[in-house]
C-alpha cells in the first residue's frame, strides 16, 4: 500500500523522469524503475524493501554500474529533492503497474 501520497513533489519528479524515459517498452521500462527504486531502497535500509516487491539483492551486483534510473534518484536523494517515502511510493505504484501489465500479457 502507498504510505505517501503521490502528489508530493518529490513524487512528482520522479513520475515526470519515468514519464520521459518510457520509451514504448511498457514492461522494460516499469521494471527498470522498479528494481531501480528496489535497490536504492536496500542500500539505504534493506529493511525499507517492501516485502511484497520481493527484492533480493544479490551478491554479484556489487561493482555493477548503475543505470540512468538509479542514478538519477540518487542523485536526488542527495540533493533532497525526493526521499525514501517518495522512492518507495513510486515503487509501489511501479509494483501495481507490473502487475496489470502481467494480467495483461504485456510482460517477457
Amino acid at each position: 500500500m502507498i504510505d505517501t501520497p503521490v502528489t508530493t513533489p518529490g513524487y512528482k519528479h520522479i513520475r515526470a523522469e519515468y514519464n520521459m524515459m518510457d520509451d514504448g517498452d511498457v514492461w522494460g521500462t516499469a521494471l527498470e524503475w522498479h528494481f531501480a527504486c528496489a535497490d536504492i531502497l536496500y542500500h539505504y535500509d534493506p529493511d525499507m524493501v517492501p516485502a511484497s516487491w520481493q527484492f533480493r539483492h544479490g551478491p554479484l551486483c556489487e561493482g555493477i554500474e548503475n543505470g540512468y534510473e538509479q542514478d538519477m534518484m540518487d542523485d536526488l536523494l542527495d540533493e533532497g529533492i525526493v526521499d525514501t517515502d517518495d522512492i518507495r511510493a513510486f515503487g509501489n505504484v511501479m509494483e501495481r503497474y507490473l502487475n496489470i501489465l502481467r494480467k495483461a500479457g504485456r510482460s517477457y
